[in-house]
């Protein structure tokens, strides 16, 4: 089969059939063989690590390169190593206890965990390589073969992929189709073994829907609303510090970014008039990380030593030890 990047429905579906007759053409998926496709996704995201990040920093208009590298290259290559080093326990049989009355004439039973066939992923816009390559690390360990369809919302990150994927990898194990919300919609329309997809809950529906037509199985990894809860024993300059970087962390796009707070009611601390002098340092907080924030976010990635303080903040003499500055390595959110 050519390499080629498919980029129609009729396409789509010519790969999605050829993967089937190969899937079941070549029966059991060696350990061995597993570990090989594992390993040409590592090597494809070592070599193109530099190209990808450019592509990530042109399609957001300004995205620092070593975020890019963090989040999504070494995101992706995590999953991928975990899952070369860890599957093969996974490949195991399961024994399980026979019920009656075949448990009395000498049944045995377990389980056997078998490769399902072809699994379609459909990545999304905000983590471009790490919704497509942490779902596939799962999908090649378990001996499946995969079509990629990364977000169009990212364009020069999917071209630079699909050429990657095409150069590297056999389209009849790892494929690849590039296109606007047609062909999202054609893709999910297709009779995969398995759909995985990244993105909003109004586009999850209609992935869900569309995949019950030919009754795929789908795993949908959806944005929702995620608070941050500020207990009675926080410190409340500490907490307002965490939330504006986790905030500004990938330009607030992440699934699980905070998107509103809440604190007891009955807190003195928080609710009280009483409560203006703690209340007033922690909008401090919160100012001055923001504009340490922004004006130091481009430097933090292409320092060559990584950043160790934080900007000081100013607290009333009166709470000077409830509100004590901490380093900005113990103090960032995280994915």
């Amino acid at each position: 089969m050519t390499k080629e990047i498919i980029t129609t429905a009729a396409g789509l579906a010519g790969l999605l059939q050829q993967q089937r007759q190969a899937f079941a053409a070549a029966g059991a998926v060696s350990a061995a063989e597993r570990r090989r496709r594992i390993q040409t996704a590592i090597d494809l995201l070592v070599k193109h690590h530099k190209p990808l990040a450019e592509a990530m920093d042109a399609d957001f208009g300004g995205r620092p390169k070593g975020y890019s590298l963090m989040n999504d290259v070494l995101g992706s290559l995590t999953s991928l190593k975990y899952a070369r080093d860890h599957f093969e326990p996974w490949m195991a049989s399961e024994p399980r206890t026979a019920f009656p009355p075949y448990d009395q004439l000498g049944a045995q039973a377990w389980v056997m965990y078998q490769p399902k066939g072809t699994v379609g992923i459909i990545g999304t816009w905000n983590a471009p390589l790490f919704t497509l390559f942490s779902p596939l690390a799962s999908a090649l360990a378990a001996g499946n073969r995969a079509i990629l369809k990364p977000s169009e919302v990212v364009p020069r990150t999917a071209q630079v992929v699909a050429e990657a994927v095409a150069e590297l990898f056999d389209p009849l194990e790892v494929g690849i189709v590039t296109g606007g919300p047609e062909m999202g919609e054609a893709f999910t329309a297709q009779p995969f073994d398995h759909i995985v997809f990244t993105g909003s809950t109004q586009v999850g529906r209609a992935v869900m829907r569309n995949a019950a037509q030919n009754l795929v199985p789908v795993t949908l990894e959806l944005g929702g609303k995620s608070p941050t809860i500020v207990a009675r024993s926080a410190d409340l300059a500490t907490a307002a510090f965490r939330i504006a970087v986790a905030k500004a962390t990938n330009a607030g796009q992440l699934c699980v970014n905070r998107t509103w707070s809440t604190s007891p009611a009955s807190s003195s601390r928080i609710s009280s008039p009483r409560s203006s002098a703690t209340s007033a340092n922690c909008f401090r907080a919160w100012r001055a990380t923001r504009t340490w924030w922004r004006w130091s976010t481009p430097a933090i990635w292409r320092a060559s030593k990584p950043v160790s303080a934080t900007p000081p903040v100013q607290a009333p003499a009166s709470n000077a030890r409830r509100h004590r500055r901490q380093p900005a390595g113990q103090t960032a959110a995280g994915h």
